[in-house]
């Protein structure tokens, strides 16, 4: 798919959580960026290592046949980074939490990596 051909349109990516369909994310196809909002204190960062994200696995793989160009995310406390996808697909790692409320895989990337919005 071609982000340039394609109509002017949002698209929401879904995802599970606690068994239960959720929002993933936004995919803006004029532009093919993806915006992760996270609405609760912690969401998005790794909770031992200096890396952000927290993007399902599934989200990802969606991503990947929309051809994503760039991956935003917004946490929070209103602060805001991005990175190239290519970026995010070459360095990032999957966690799979010992929680049953993610069903997917986590990708996380090193904050190093995240220019500042």
């Amino acid at each position: 798919m071609n982000c340039t051909t394609q109509a002017k349109r949002t698209v929401l990516l879904r995802t599970t959580f606690d068994g239960r369909p959720a929002p993933g994310g936004v995919f803006d196809k004029p532009s093919c960026h993806f915006l992760k909002k996270c609405k609760k204190e912690n969401a998005g960062r790794h909770p031992r290592q200096d890396a952000l994200g927290g993007i399902d696995e599934s989200v990802v793989e969606q991503l990947r046949r929309l051809d994503c160009v760039a991956i935003w995310l917004e946490l929070a406390d209103g602060s805001r980074y991005r990175c190239p996808f290519e970026v995010f697909l070459a360095n990032s790692f999957a966690v799979a939490w010992k929680d049953a409320r993610f069903s997917d895989r986590r990708l996380y990337l090193a904050s190093h990596h995240w220019e500042e919005a």
